[in-house]
């Protein structure tokens, strides 16, 4: 079976388009029914696995980092040229670092069940901002003159959390050469820290001679240990519970993947802080010596309510959709270094997609297919190219590389080497994977 390294159907942002065998339990964890039935029986995932990516719709990777940085030069360039701007800007950072993972077959029902547990910390943070309002407020661009406008796609959402996770698969099905697997998980979630938006949106209108702009503004700021962080930034402030499910069918050298993971939410109780926040101001345009004209610097933050009483809430993650088509050559048998017989497929190669639920189409910015192949030599080395479309990068290209020898299997990855190498492209990740196997 053809199976994703850990990014292939990440329930992030970007989607490396890279393929892999070796990684049985990190396949698994993304595509639940997965059943390894030519590997290891036993998979301990130590010392190095994570992955972590970044990407935004409306600017070049490098020139955000380097605005997130604290380069004013290049901050004042981006305020400069609001025109770039989308009708809807978005950023999206995250990552996931496993502590702990294992990966189990038991040697007498090889390909009809197999078992994972492990532990994760997890993050994931996303800003949305409208392009209509920044063309407003720093060039008071005068289409909208004479217009009243509401703009509500704003958000500031983040969280950091603890995962404690036990799955399984099982064959349901078999007929000649056609199988059918299912699989679950159930994940225990211990909330770190919590910043989610409710309610946000902005009114406003201008002039009909363009002179003045008046803008109302509303929203409500949950957080949980940000700005009242606990004694301990690393303490449990929120606790949860989410659930994986997925079906695999197999026939023959192809398969097919199908599973919804992250189903679920953190709810939070501890270091809580409720924002409210409600203002009107007028104001005569902006520049970069005299900021807003017309409108004091503690304006907005005088109308700013900070309510700190235990305001409890409940923080959703994000539920995502994977779907994974692959196909493998006829495998070889090999003698290897250690003298030892193994089977292994040479060519590998698939397509996914994958998408959140909140925005299931394909155009939309969290959706992604990708493609992929590798070759395999004599399995020790492994390496090959991926090609991604969609997501907030909208296209990239990407590449994979692992090493196994004896019972140690190392791994790299990324999904789009452009903004590595070159000053294009609005996205990139990297991952890393290493196993001991038995």
């Amino acid at each position: 079976m053809l199976i994703g390294l850990p990014l292939a159907s990440l329930s992030q942002t970007i989607i490396p388009a890279i393929a892999s065998y070796k990684f049985s339990g990190l396949t698994s964890f993304y595509h639940p029914a997965y059943l390894n039935d030519n590997g290891a029986q036993f998979e301990i995932y130590f010392p190095l696995n994570g992955y972590a990516g970044i990407g935004n719709d409306f600017i070049k990777h490098k020139k955000l980092l380097s605005a997130l940085s604290g380069n004013e030069n290049v901050q004042n360039d981006i305020l400069d040229h609001p025109e770039n701007f989308r009708s809807s800007n978005r950023i999206r950072l995250n990552a996931i670092a496993f502590t702990f993972l294992a990966y189990y077959v038991p040697d007498r029902l090889r390909g009809n069940w197999a078992f994972n547990a492990g532990m994760a910390e997890r993050a994931d943070a996303e800003v949305v901002f409208p392009g209509d309002l920044m063309k407003l407020v720093l060039k008071a661009d005068q289409t909208f003159a004479g217009q009243n406008r509401k703009i509500n796609n704003i958000k500031l959402n983040g969280i950091y959390y603890r995962e404690l996770f036990i799955g399984g698969a099982g064959r349901i099905f078999k007929r000649k050469k056609f199988s059918i697997s299912a699989g679950g998980r159930v994940k225990f979630l211990c909330g770190i820290a919590s910043i989610l938006t409710e309610n946000a949106s902005v009114d406003f209108y201008m002039d009909q001679s363009a002179k003045y702009i008046d803008v109302n503004s509303d929203f409500d700021l949950h957080t949980s240990n940000i700005l009242s962080s606990s004694s301990n930034p690393w303490g449990i402030t929120g606790i949860g519970m989410s659930l994986d499910a997925g079906l695999s069918f197999n026939l023959k050298n192809y398969s097919a993947s199908v599973s919804v993971v992250d189903v679920g939410s953190i709810r939070f109780k501890k270091s809580l802080e409720h924002l409210r926040h409600s203002s009107s101001i007028r104001f005569e345009g902006f520049n970069d010596d005299e900021g807003f004209k017309g409108v004091k610097d503690d304006t907005i933050f005088n109308d700013l309510t900070v309510n700190r009483s235990q305001d409890r809430y409940k923080h959703a993650l994000n539920k995502r959709l994977n779907i994974l088509f692959s196909w493998k050559s006829k495998e070889d048998e090999k003698i290897l270094f250690n003298r030892t017989l193994v089977r292994y497929s040479k060519h590998r190669a698939f397509i996914s997609y994958s998408g959140l639920f909140d925005e299931f189409r394909f155009n939309e910015l969290s959706n992604q297919l990708a493609l992929g192949y590798t070759y395999n030599w004599k399995d020790f080395f492994e390496i090959g190219p991926g090609l991604f479309a969609g997501g907030y990068a909208r296209i990239g290209l990407g590449c994979m590389a692992s090493v196994k020898y004896k019972c140690f299997t190392i791994g790299i990855a990324t999904s789009n080497l452009i903004p590595l190498v070159t000053r294009w492209g609005k996205g990139t990740d990297v991952s890393i994977s290493s196993l001991f196997y038995f």
